[in-house]
């Protein structure tokens, strides 16, 4: 077979890969001494330990800088439009905005058709387990009264002095 015009070949392969394939074969059998003993690689692995920590940002901030705060009759809290609009769940699909009155029916009409092309979501599946755990079985594409009555039977409240609180039907609360 002949060289195609701008390519230089032995056989099918190009001649760049087998050179390449060559210098790597000559540099790695040119030093004795393991990797982890190189003195690039003691260079790095010192750089790298040298560092605290990697990750040092906080993920729930004090109660009054919280964003995710929205006002509902029972007053500030968390609840479904929070979690999902300071999720990734935005990046991909519209999250309807919170309604002035707090009313979570009229929010859940606009919202659930922002659910119709969720589920394959990774945002949607990370979050769908603490919802079906808090609530029992879950369908963001269910009735639209089953979220609302869901809602209903489960909030979440966040208090300054006790954090995150549960609260079923009949008033009891847990952590």
């Amino acid at each position: 077979m002949l060289p195609r015009k701008g390519h230089a070949c032995i056989g099918t392969a190009p001649l760049g890969w087998v050179l390449m394939a060559s210098a790597i074969l000559a540099v790695s059998s040119a030093t004795d001494e393991p990797p982890q003993r190189s003195p690039v690689h003691q260079r790095i692995k010192a750089s790298l330990d040298a560092v605290p920590a990697i990750d040092t940002h906080d993920h729930l901030p004090p109660r009054d800088q919280m964003r995710e705060l929205v006002s509902t009759p029972r007053g500030r809290g968390v609840n479904l439009h929070s979690i999902w609009q300071y999720s990734y769940f935005p990046w991909i699909h519209n999250v309807a905005l919170w309604p002035a009155d707090g009313n979570f029916d009229a929010w859940w009409k606009l919202q659930q058709p922002n659910f119709a092309n969720a589920k394959g979501t990774s945002a949607y599946r990370y979050l769908l387990p603490a919802f079906e755990d808090c609530m029992g079985s879950i369908s963001m594409r269910s009735h639209p009264s089953r979220p609302a009555s869901s809602t209903s039977r489960f909030s979440t409240t966040i208090r300054p002095t006790t954090g995150l609180k549960k609260s079923s039907p009949d008033g009891q609360t847990s952590n």
